[in-house]
């Protein structure tokens, strides 16, 4: 279907996938100011549930220890010598990064909400909230949170930079595809008639500033949070070692001790 990677470009992914968008928009409208950020900043938290924070932060977990297996040897040695320290691994950062996660959202999404303020009319922000709100809406999101893997961004991070603007529409894409093939054709139909009006257009045109809003967020760590993890993962795989490996599991934690990852105990 045509409006396909539309529904998905505008929505979640943040940049027009294979047609052209609408020019962006400049607000010339006199509305009400107050109005018009009540009516974004409702767009902004349909798009932005805190509901789905866990499940990204399962999705964001899976791609980071991939990525580690897939690009350091090391890793991936130890964890096949100690099968489930990457499990360990996960299970140990996974409530520090839901906290960090729902630290950075209302950041990101006072951002968004700003992105349509400027972009968008009172009734272009009130329509498209009234879809995201419809059940086509709803499961447009939830499906495309679920679809969303990170791999291309992630596997940035651990060579040891930042996810690049490439890497965050490759992972956005990849998400829409299955979202799009996922979705029943009355669905997609449905969703694509949005896309296809003023404010689904609208909401196309914001894509390049969504996917650089999408790229600054996504490297974005709140103070302390990368200790914390650094200092969780290690201790996770000295204490899983150390199962079936006491002796060498003592030797780790002296030298991550020494070395300032982990706390003396």
């Amino acid at each position: 279907m045509k409006f396909g990677y539309l529904l998905l470009a505008a929505a979640v992914v943040g940049a027009p996938l294979g047609a052209k968008p609408a020019p962006r928009t400049v607000v010339t409208a006199k509305a009400d100011p107050a109005a018009l950020k009540l009516a974004c900043d409702r767009l902004a938290a349909l798009l932005t549930p805190d509901s789905a924070v866990p499940h990204q932060v399962d999705n964001i977990i899976a791609s980071m220890l991939q990525a580690m297996l897939q690009q350091d040897a090391s890793f991936a040695a130890m964890n096949q010598k100690y099968p489930g320290m990457s499990d360990a691994i996960g299970v140990r950062v996974r409530p520090l990064i839901i906290d960090g996660s729902k630290t950075a959202l209302p950041l990101y999404r006072t951002e968004l909400s700003q992105l349509y303020c400027d972009s968008m009319t009172l009734a272009d922000a009130t329509t498209a909230a009234a879809f995201f709100e419809s059940g086509d809406g709803q499961v447009l999101l939830t499906n495309a949170t679920a679809n969303m893997s990170y791999k291309a961004s992630f596997g940035a991070l651990a060579q040891g930079g930042d996810a690049s603007a490439g890497d965050v529409r490759a992972d956005l894409k990849d998400a829409a595809q299955r979202t799009v093939d996922g979705m029943a054709p009355a669905q997609l139909q449905r969703a694509s008639r949005f896309f296809a009006s003023p404010a689904g257009r609208k909401m196309i045109a914001t894509g390049p500033r969504k996917t650089a809003l999408e790229q600054k967020w996504f490297n974005y760590s709140p103070p302390g949070l990368e200790g914390k993890v650094a200092s969780a993962t290690a201790g996770a795989m000295v204490d899983h070692i150390g199962k079936t490996d006491p002796a060498l599991a003592v030797r780790l934690r002296e030298a991550l001790v020494a070395k300032g990852v982990l706390p003396k105990s």
